[in-house]
């Protein structure tokens, strides 16, 4: 509440003093300025401050320097939107605003500026976000109607687990699904085991964007046994899979002996039922592959590879290194990245093909 914070400053009122109940009504009437301080160039507020009544006058320019902090600190996400998706502002066709709060000039003017074009204005913000809530939840729902629409949603957090450093110092945070990763979404990491003869491993389930994992949220952990080796002999796969719902579900094999361990995470307890939670689970499976092992993926290598065995020269060394650079881009299991590298190769071997009819 940065405007009753600043009031409170700028008039020496102890904002401790104000009961609950008058820092709600403060609040409310603050709200209703809020709506209005377009409109107007002054708004008056009323209030009462130990035993005495106060009338104050809200001035427009006041307001904008209070909410100039909050305008600086959105600017943030939007910016590092931007960035994961690899777009400039100039990339952007149109900038549609959603919720009541982005009716006010001074975000409005704010949005311009950062993308250097007027945002679109003929939409109602309010009504954008109930409807938005309206089709997804048709869309959870499994609704009929809503047969012929496709809802992309993405992981908002970067999930991981904790590793050790090149130092072999504990602590360190190894992303497995990416913020902003399309989902549904499942993704497979080898781990090794990090000392001589060791029986267990700790798979620690974190949420978050530092390196290190005490600054992010932990989900969980999985404690799994392992045969007795040397350091880095035995592996096990971790796998994430995270769906629309929040749901996220953690398997974990050791590659020895074939044993597999399994955790579900629901960061909304209670928000579904457990028919639900099995049909999520169902869906999770079927993404349960490694992108190396899919249909289209195995068919674009197969034909790579043929091209690669008639071709002789500069000409083999250049498909085997097109190969090298696609399969790197499958082991990283980046599903942006690997859409965008499909169409590349596709379009390269094409290219090598028609030069073998010459």
């Amino acid at each position: 509440m940065p405007c009753l914070n600043s009031l409170c400053l700028d008039n020496n009122f102890d904002k401790q003093q104000f009961s609950r109940e008058e820092r709600q009504q403060i609040f409310m009437k603050l709200e209703i300025i809020k709506c209005n301080i377009d409109n107007d160039l002054d708004h008056q507020l009323q209030l009462s401050y130990q035993n005495k009544k106060y009338k104050l006058t809200i001035e427009q320019h006041w307001f904008y320097r209070v909410i100039t902090p909050l305008l600086i600190r959105a600017q943030h996400p939007i910016n590092q939107a931007l960035r994961d998706a690899n777009l400039h502002p100039n990339d952007i066709d149109d900038v549609i605003l959603v919720g009541g709060a982005t009716k006010l000039k001074a975000l409005r003017s704010m949005v311009s500026k950062l993308f250097g074009r007027l945002p679109s204005c003929n939409l109602n913000p309010e009504l954008v976000v109930s409807i938005g809530a309206g089709v997804q939840a048709g869309l959870v729902e499994k609704n009929t109607a809503l047969d012929d629409i496709v809802l992309t949603d993405v992981c908002p957090f970067t999930l991981g687990t904790e590793i050790l450093d090149d130092f072999d110092n504990p602590g360190q945070m190894l992303p497995i699904i990416e913020r902003n990763s399309i989902v549904p979404i499942s993704v497979e990491r080898d781990l090794y085991t990090s000392k001589d003869y060791q029986t267990t491993m700790r798979v620690n389930i974190y949420q978050g964007e530092h390196r290190q994992v005490h600054r992010n949220i932990c989900l969980g952990e999985l404690k799994i046994s392992v045969p007795k080796d040397k350091v880095g002999k035995q592996p096990v796969t971790v796998r994430y899979s995270y769906d629309m719902s929040g749901l996220l579900e953690v398997d974990v094999k050791v590659k020895s002996t074939g044993k597999t361990y399994n955790k579900v995470i629901n960061n909304a307890p209670g928000a579904l039922t457990d028919e639900q939670i099995s049909r999520a689970k169902a869906t999770l499976s079927q993404l349960k592959f490694h992108p190396r092992d899919s249909e289209k993926n195995r068919s674009l290598v197969a034909r790579a590879e043929r091209i690669y065995s008639c071709s002789l020269g500069s000409k083999r060394e250049d498909v085997g290194q097109l190969i090298s650079r696609f399969e790197h881009i499958l082991d990283n299991q980046n599903p942006r990245e690997i859409q965008q590298a499909q169409v590349v190769f596709s379009e390269a071997l094409d290219s090598f093909d028609s030069e073998r009819w010459f």
